[in-house]
């Protein structure tokens, strides 16, 4: 028996399936579903008015003719109401849409035609005014039947159909009172009959509209929820499934995201074009793709990221080496249909509980491993470990902290000097920020000058700070000049030049005196917005110093690309020059270009009185390090400049380091 109800069913479901193609049986059925939502309330009106229709005869006819066709009229119409109630709760096969309609129309027909033949049946026994209360009944039957079935015109025409065969009967009494009002009630039915129709053809096509609509909301929430150029979920439709994921699993299931930053992506778009650049991105994506299976959920993030979840049962360590064989993948040549480019992949992955706290940070973990993994070009895929954890956590409190931060009053200064190794005088101080935090303590330059960046306060954080250094260098001789370091942050700011400027107009420190120091790092992020910020600065006559230098990537190409009027030789050059040839070489070479482009030139990171000697043997005149003196405060580096701004003693020291 159940094997043959499993049958029935799965033949319904396949009709079904083939009945979703055709669009007028929705329409039918939305029809169908508006006539059983009314359909009590109307079967109610027919039982009341039945039972009108029986007290009127009550007097004159037969006891059992009034009594027993009221009695199966209102078990039917309570039956039927039921029925339809049941029904419109449920939702409507298509495949049984065409049947149920037949039903319906039979029904329908049935009841209007024993209600007229009931009515008949007494108006034999009845005066002229009874049989005129008949003809009421009559027509108001059928007329409450056809408005009722409006919405499916079948039906509706059912119950007009009987106007004709009731009208013929009331008609033959001869009654002319009768007859008149028989006449009036057919009339009326001949207009009923045209807004059955005209009615039925408007909801048929607000039906059509509706459902129009709904697929082409549907259509449009697609859209919304994908990438068009890979046909990969969106970034709201990435998250919004890994949501979903971590509510669907069990408490100790684990959750794997990856995010995968393609390397070398924006080389290529600049290089060929964004047509190619977006054949890159579409065949990258099929190619992790292939890695992913039923139990993974891979996105496009934005821009080259994609995401990835992996949520089946799968340990963390299978789960990273899978991501590690997409990073490896996306390191093969890329063929595509003009040309053959090559890319990488920085991958970082995290990995938490679904009951845990750390799956509502998963993303955060996931991004801070992805910049770990920039950093180290090496590494390709980094796993968020508890170190990590530990450091995330305190840039987390730093940003925290710094938002709470009153700069003026918890910013400060510190000044280490620049030495002309010559004339052992001190020609600049540069400007190193410190911070001391009420909430957490000291914090290093490096986390909080990230963490302004990330949360969007370094405009400010540099304005106090650039006030503050100028107000320190208002205190030292005309010939002691500033060193500022700016942010990737500061000159990617169209409006930094201008806000600089009126900054050092109000200080009453001449512009030539101060030299902004930016790294290449920083260039590197958007060369033409910084070629835009250094060139006013420029014009407004404040030097560019290039620090780090070394250390970043096509070094050479900025010299003569930016106005660049200083180069600071990187520590790291300074700190193995006395065992390392090639540091020696680099040096020499470095000093050499600078003397013959007249650009001063500044080693960084002086350490010992040996290493001193041997920068000056290779052509660098000007040094800065802990061998000349550490950092000072303002009020130091004030009295140091003013005893030590011309050439100083044969002692190249300038203050202790100890």
């Amino acid at each position: 028996m159940s094997g043959g109800i499993e049958t029935d069913m799965a033949f319904d479901r396949h009709e079904d399936a083939r009945a979703t193609d055709d669009p007028s049986l929705r329409e039918k059925r939305e029809q169908l579903r508006e006539v059983m939502r009314i359909a009590p309330i109307i079967c109610a009106v027919h039982c009341i008015n039945a039972l009108i229709l029986s007290l009127a005869f009550l007097d004159t006819a037969p006891a059992p003719l009034v009594g027993g066709p009221l009695a199966l009229l209102l078990a039917g119409f309570g039956l039927r109401s039921l029925l339809l109630l049941r029904q419109s709760r449920r939702e409507i096969p298509l495949s049984a849409v065409p049947r149920r309609i037949i039903v319906l129309n039979a029904v329908t027909g049935a009841f209007v035609l024993a209600l007229a033949s009931w009515s008949a049946a007494l108006a034999s026994y009845g005066t002229p005014a009874q049989v005129l209360v008949a003809v009421i009944h009559d027509c108001a039957t059928i007329a409450i039947c056809t408005v009722s079935l409006l919405h499916l015109r079948s039906a509706a025409l059912t119950a007009l159909s009987a106007l004709v065969p009731v009208g013929l009967v009331k008609i033959a009494t001869g009654v002319a009172l009768v007859q008149a009002g028989t006449m009036i009630c057919v009339i009326s039915g001949g207009g009923l009959l045209y807004l059955t129709v005209l009615y039925s053809a408007r909801f048929r096509q607000l039906v059509r509209q509706h459902g129009d609509l709904k697929r082409l909301n549907r259509e449009t929430e697609r859209l919304a929820r994908v990438d068009l150029l890979t046909g990969l979920p969106n970034r709201r439709s990435f998250f919004s499934d890994l949501d979903a994921i971590v509510a669907a699993s069990s408490p100790d299931a684990e959750i794997h995201l990856a995010v995968i930053d393609v390397d070398g992506f924006k080389t290529v778009n600049e290089m060929y074009g964004h047509a190619i650049g977006d054949a890159a991105l579409a065949e990258i994506a099929m190619r992790i793709g292939e890695f992913c299976g039923e139990r993974h959920r891979l996105g496009r993030l934005g821009g080259d990221e994609f995401g990835l979840v992996v949520a089946g049962g799968e340990s963390a360590d299978d789960a990273f080496d899978l991501c590690c064989r997409i990073g490896e993948a996306l390191r093969q040549p890329l063929h595509l249909a003009e040309r053959t480019v090559r890319v990488s992949a920085s991958i970082g992955f995290a990995s938490a509980r679904a009951s845990s706290r750390d799956v509502v940070h998963l993303h955060e973990q996931v991004h801070y491993a992805l910049r770990e993994a920039k950093l180290d070009r090496r590494a390709g895929c980094m796993r968020f470990s508890p170190a990590q954890e530990a450091r995330l956590r305190r840039a987390n409190a730093v940003a925290q902290a710094l938002r709470n931060a009153d700069f003026q009053r918890e910013l400060r200064l510190e000044f280490q000097p620049v030495i002309d190794a010559d004339r052992n005088g001190i020609i600049a101080f540069e400007a190193l920020a410190r911070w001391y935090s009420p909430e957490i303590g000291r914090v290093s330059p490096v986390d909080f000058i990230t963490a302004a960046e990330n949360a969007g306060l370094i405009g400010l954080m540099t304005d106090v700070l650039l006030v503050k250094a100028l107000a320190g260098a208002a205190q030292w001789p005309e010939r002691v000049h500033l060193y500022f370091n700016l942010s990737a942050h500061d000159i990617m700011m169209p409006d930094f030049a201008a806000r600089a400027a009126e900054i050092i107009r109000a200080s009453g420190v001449s512009p030539a005196r101060i030299a902004f120091e930016v790294t290449e790092t920083a260039i590197i992020r958007d060369f033409a917005a910084a070629k835009d910020t250094l060139d006013a600065l420029k014009a407004l006559g404040i030097a560019v110093a290039l620090d780090d230098f070394g250390t970043g990537f096509s070094s050479l190409s900025y010299i003569h690309r930016l106005p660049i009027d200083k180069l600071k030789i990187d520590r790291s050059f300074t700190s193995e020059i006395l065992t390392n040839p090639a540091c020696r070489d680099i040096v020499r070479s470095v000093s050499g270009l600078c003397r013959k482009l007249g650009i001063d030139c500044v080693a960084e990171g002086v350490e010992t009185q040996a290493q001193m000697v041997l920068l000056g043997r290779l052509g660098c005149r000007s040094m800065q390090g802990y061998f000349f003196s550490r950092p000072l405060p303002a009020e130091e580096a004030a009295a140091l400049a003013c005893a030590r701004g011309a050439a100083g003693d044969a002692d190249a020291r300038v203050v202790s380091a100890a």
